[in-house]
């Protein structure tokens, strides 16, 4: 049986001859004690691991799997609401910051952090809608 492995640098799985993730790959131009780069790092690992992946199902689940801003089945995603996926990073990131050299315990400790996974802070939208939310076109809220 193979042993998972997983990029050194965000945690995320590799393939057996990877030695890095794609994305950490092509950064390599970043220094690696830059925090924006860890941040970064960090939250393309918490977006790889299972529980990203269900709550963004469970999100799009509950608006039928369209866009709330249009009613477009085509090109979905999702949009925080109420707090952006980046302040939700930073808060985990003070209160762990102890431990930011160490990705994999970081992923582990995301996957119990709540405000990740609040669905009320999610909405499903389509791309341009997506824009729109974030140029402030679009206001949308949770039913």
């Amino acid at each position: 049986m193979d042993e998972q492995r997983y990029c050194p640098d965000c945690g995320s799985n590799i393939y057996k001859t990877a030695t890095k993730c794609r994305s950490c790959h092509n950064r390599t131009r970043f220094k690696k004690d830059d925090l924006l780069v860890t941040r970064r790092s960090l939250k393309i690992g918490i977006r790889g691991i299972p529980e990203y992946g269900m709550w963004k199902e469970a999100v799009m689940g509950r608006d039928g799997y369209q866009c709330r801003g249009c009613g477009t089945q085509e090109k979905l995603d999702i949009h925080h609401l109420y707090k952006e996926f980046d302040d939700i990073i930073i808060e985990f990131i003070e209160k762990y910051k102890d431990l930011m050299g160490d990705k994999r315990t970081m992923l582990q400790l995301a996957s119990g952090w709540k405000e990740f996974w609040d669905i009320l802070n999610g909405v499903t939208v389509c791309r341009d809608c997506h824009k729109k939310c974030h140029s402030g076109e679009l206001k949308l809220e949770n039913k």
